[in-house]
């Protein structure tokens, strides 16, 4: 369907793409900012991944979106509001000052307590996994937020998802976004599991 935006996904690196007519395409995101590289150091610095890891391991990402899948994403609550004066996503940056946010809110909840570094540790140990899937939301939130201004700026009701990383919950989520802005969607059925476009369907 064409017109379109797309929010295209390849080799882990986000763009977004206007597609005035079949052949034709306009990208307008220019950032190689790689979502493995955001994510993956994102969660050794929350102590989420135990194993040693080889370059570009095509199997962590899949691991670590399945650990947020099972948390809690609404954990944060007092989340950055998104910065539109560019399409550029910006997630390295937009990730890991909210991280450093939260961190540091944790750290002032020791103040004064005599406990030692193991229990600091355990205790953070359970609300990490909630941490990372909420930084995860922060991210899904910021690329589909990104796409839609793309997408009203050129009068465009149609948007796209196209990811090679076929992540489910992002497809979730901009389902659920564009429905409640009567924005038309479309999915490549092959790049998703049947039963993932039937639940959105459902």
């Amino acid at each position: 369907m064409y017109p379109n935006v797309s929010l295209k996904i390849k080799n882990h690196i986000p763009k977004i793409i206007y597609y005035p007519e079949e052949g034709l395409e306009k990208t307008l995101t220019f950032q190689n900012e790689s979502i493995y590289e955001v994510v993956v150091p994102i969660a050794k610095k929350l102590n989420l991944i135990n194993r040693e890891l080889i370059e570009n391991d095509p199997e962590i990402l899949a691991e670590l979106f399945d650990l947020a899948r099972q948390s809690d994403e609404l954990y944060v609550t007092d989340l950055p509001e998104i910065e539109f004066e560019s399409l550029e996503f910006d997630l390295n940056k937009v990730l890991n000052n909210l991280l450093n946010d939260i961190q540091e809110e944790q750290l002032s909840e020791y103040e004064g307590i005599d406990v030692s570094q193991e229990l600091k540790d355990e205790l953070n140990k359970n609300i990490n996994a909630d941490i990372f899937a909420s930084l995860l939301e922060v991210m899904y939130m910021t690329l589909i937020a990104k796409t839609l201004v793309a997408a009203s700026d050129l009068g465009i009701g149609t948007i796209k998802l196209d990811d090679k990383g076929k992540n489910a919950r992002l497809m979730e989520k901009m389902a659920v976004e564009l429905e409640k802005l009567e924005v038309d969607m479309i999915v490549d059925p092959e790049d998703y599991e049947i039963e993932d476009i039937e639940q959105i369907v459902e």
